[in-house]
């Protein structure tokens, strides 16, 4: 092998044109998740398509399972629910001579039936009614029979399928049980509902036995009471008689001149109390230096000062009239004697004033001193009449206030007594423990006809949705699996490329069947309309006047590369540009099998220098476009590429040719290719859709990175038009616009 010396330089691109738009290419550092590209609506409706039959299969199998499942369970494990309804009632009587009622409020309604809710499903009372002595029907049942004698189990399956629940807006409480058997289903709901019925009606008895006790306890002692006042009354009657002071309802002479004494003591010492507060309170307006209201009425009703004060307004309005009306000066003469006349006035009126309140003062304080001690005496008289009478009678007064308060004692004990009487009447006539109790039966629970577990309108709806949700989980979880290239949604996630276009699937194209070039041999299918998209986004990606050598490549075998190179160079040469299509891969040369030329000699012959670039030209069936197999393999195909006579070579001929296109080998492969990257102005990769995963496409955008390759664009080479893909409509939607319907 020959080595060759690598003193050449690596060929730059060319500068663009002015006006062309810059490689969508980023910069080194960048880096892209797939957490910058959510799921959409549209993904999730594309991996539904995909995963159509699967979705469809996995639900019609869960739909089957779900009735399968309820046939066997229906036939082995039944169960059945009987369901009672109970009512508490809202009101109970009172009285039913009357019609009292007592009426619970709604607040009251809903804490009764939340409570007797929780009795009924108390561990006590399931525990009475299961040992019940002597067995009850519940101990006769299937159901407690296999738990063969386990009560504690009993009690908690109880707690698990014995339920209360109070129905809204209403009085009713519904009381259900679930086991296998109807009639077991049947007796357990009617025993522990009887059993907690037959206790609040022994609760009720007990509570009217206590009451009815206690009353006519109560009774027995307002008739003791009521004896012993009576033999008081008979005794203090008797006595009264005796001592002259009258009969039952009737007052003695004594009597009723002690009480006129009584009354006029109270009446006399109200007026002493109101003389002396009057001479008191006069006293200390005159010592404060206040007129008292009655020496200012005197003062005012004076006719010498009524007198001198309507003097002294006169002069006032006259004085204010020369001063306003006939504009005079304060010192004028005419003003100057009024304000003296005024002046003299006033002061004359001052000095009968206080002449007037000295001379009634004094009078009047006499006046008050008199009366006050005019009352006072009168009513020393009277007490001492009243204190004589009362040491005469005193023994007689307490025998009759006793009599009084006795015949009051009489009544009262009388009335109670009757009330007594009267509640124990109405008792005994029409309270009872059924009238009394808060709860009772509204319905009792009936024998189950139909099961109430497993329900075919659960089951398969059930089955269906969880059939419906395994699906889907294995079709996302297949799709997050899946990290193969797919659509250009996953190039974008590897980031920092652009997408020049897609193919279809030969196999979905129905025109390009037997096709070598679809562009040239079936110019109206969708593949070459494609390949045309893919010439026009690469002269929009880089101006073609700069990228005259091009190199097509992918990341591994079987990718496509030589099927793309051979239609972009035929699309550019149909657009009227001179093509040269060289085929660069000496491991795997296709380009002479695809136009059916001889590889006897070709591009390696002219590296080598053994032939002339003229000599291995192939002209085709396209207009300007020109064909150069591979040739023999050399021994030294990367230190060929690596040398100058790479590049002379394109140099050559590019004198004769307006692009050269390059097919290579993979880049992740073959090091030729990693060899003749940096050396072309441009690199084209093709990517086969569900073959190379994104981390293969990430490996080869970093690799021609780190060599310093002008990375044009990917084109997404096979993507299918299965369901869910991206072409199953397109395809249709094509051929019926391009034949006109």
């Amino acid at each position: 092998m020959t080595t060759l010396p690598q003193t050449t330089t690596v060929r730059a691109p060319q500068p663009a044109a002015p006006g062309t738009p810059p490689m969508l290419y980023a910069h080194a550092g960048a880096q892209v998740g797939a957490g910058a590209f959510p799921m959409t609506a549209t993904d999730i409706w594309r991996i539904i398509r995909a995963n159509m039959w699967l979705i469809i299969i996995m639900v019609v199998l869960s739909v089957a399972a779900g009735f399968l499942s309820h046939v066997i369970w229906m036939k082995n494990w039944p169960s059945y629910t009987a369901t009672g309804f109970l009512k508490v009632r809202r009101e109970i009587m009172t009285d039913a001579v009357n019609e009292k009622m007592r009426d619970m409020s709604d607040s009251a309604l809903i804490t009764a039936l939340r409570t007797q809710s929780q009795m009924l499903q108390m561990e006590w009372l399931h525990s009475k009614v299961i040992l019940k002595p002597g067995g009850g029907p519940i101990r006769e049942t299937k159901w407690f029979a296999q738990f063969r004698g386990n009560t504690r189990k009993v009690k908690e399956d109880l707690q698990d399928h014995f339920k209360v629940n109070a129905i809204p807006d209403s009085e009713l409480l519904m009381v259900r049980m679930t086991c296998a058997d109807p009639i077991d289903a049947q007796v357990i709901v009617n025993e522990i509902v009887g059993q907690h019925l037959e206790d609040q009606r022994e609760e009720a008895r007990t509570a009217l036995s206590d009451r009815t006790l206690a009353l006519r306890t109560l009774r027995e002692r307002y008739d003791k009471d009521i004896a012993e006042v009576a033999t008081r009354i008979r005794n203090l009657q008797m006595s009264l008689a005796k001592s002259g002071m009258g009969v039952e309802g009737l007052y003695s002479a004594r009597e009723a001149e002690l009480r006129a004494l009584v009354e006029g003591q109270l009446k006399l010492a109200g007026d002493a109390a109101e003389s002396s507060a009057q001479f008191k309170r006069f006293q200390g307006q005159i010592e404060a230096g206040l007129t008292p209201p009655e020496v200012q009425r005197y003062i005012d009703n004076d006719p010498l000062v009524a007198a001198l004060s309507r003097e002294l307004i006169s002069f006032q309005i006259r004085h204010d009239a020369q001063l306003q009306i006939e504009l005079l000066g304060k010192e004028h003469k005419d003003v100057v004697s009024v304000a003296k006349l005024m002046d003299l006035t006033d002061q004359k009126l001052k000095e009968q004033r206080d002449k007037v309140r000295v001379n009634l003062q004094a009078q009047l304080a006499a006046t008050f001193e008199g009366i006050a001690s005019t009352k006072q005496a009168e009513l020393k008289s009277v007490r001492d009449q009243i204190d004589r009478l009362k040491a005469e009678h005193e023994a007689l007064s307490r025998e009759m206030a006793s009599l009084i308060l006795d015949k009051e004692r009489m009544k009262e004990l009388s009335t109670q007594r009757q009330q007594i009487d009267n509640i124990l009447n109405n008792i005994n006539a029409s309270q009872n423990p059924e009238s009394q109790a808060r709860i009772a039966w509204a319905s009792p629970a009936q024998l189950p006809e139909m099961p109430s577990w497993p329900k075919l309108w659960f089951m398969l709806p059930a089955a269906f949705a969880v059939g419906l949700a395994l699906a889907l989980c294995i079709a996302f979880l297949r799709e997050f699996m899946d990290d193969t290239v797919r659509s250009p949604r996953d190039i974008a996630r590897v980031g920092q490329m652009t997408l020049l276009g897609m193919i279809a699937d030969e196999d979905d194209d129905p025109q390009v069947a037997n096709a070598k070039l679809p562009i040239f041999d079936a110019p109206h299918s969708l593949t070459a309309e494609q390949f045309r998209q893919v010439r026009t986004r690469l002269q929009h990606a880089a101006s073609l006047e700069t990228l005259r050598s091009i190199m097509v490549t992918g990341p591994s075998p079987m990718d496509g590369k030589t099927t793309v190179a051979a239609n972009l160079a035929a699309g550019l040469a149909l657009n009227g540009r001179k093509i040269l299509l060289v085929d660069a891969n000496f491991r795997r040369p296709e380009i002479h099998h695809l136009f059916g030329f001889s590889n006897d000699k070709g591009f390696s012959d002219i590296l080598n220098g053994s032939s002339a670039f003229d000599d291995c030209l192939h002209p085709t069936r396209i207009p300007n476009l020109s064909v150069m197999t591979s040739g023999p393999k050399p021994l030294n195909v990367t230190e060929l590429f690596e040398s100058q006579l790479l590049m002379d070579y394109i140099e050559k001929a590019l004198e004769e040719f307006d692009h050269v296109i390059f097919d290579s080998g993979p880049l992740l492969v073959v090091s030729e290719s990693v060899a003749m990257a940096p050396r072309v102005d441009g690199v084209v990769t093709v990517v086969r859709a569900h073959a190379e995963s994104r981390g293969l496409l990430q490996r080869m955008r970093d690799a021609l990175r780190q060599i310093k390759a002008e990375h044009i664009g990917v084109v997404l080479n096979a993507v299918r038009a299965q369901g869910g893909g991206y072409y199953a409509r397109n395809i249709k939607a094509y051929y019926t616009y391009n034949n006109g319907q």
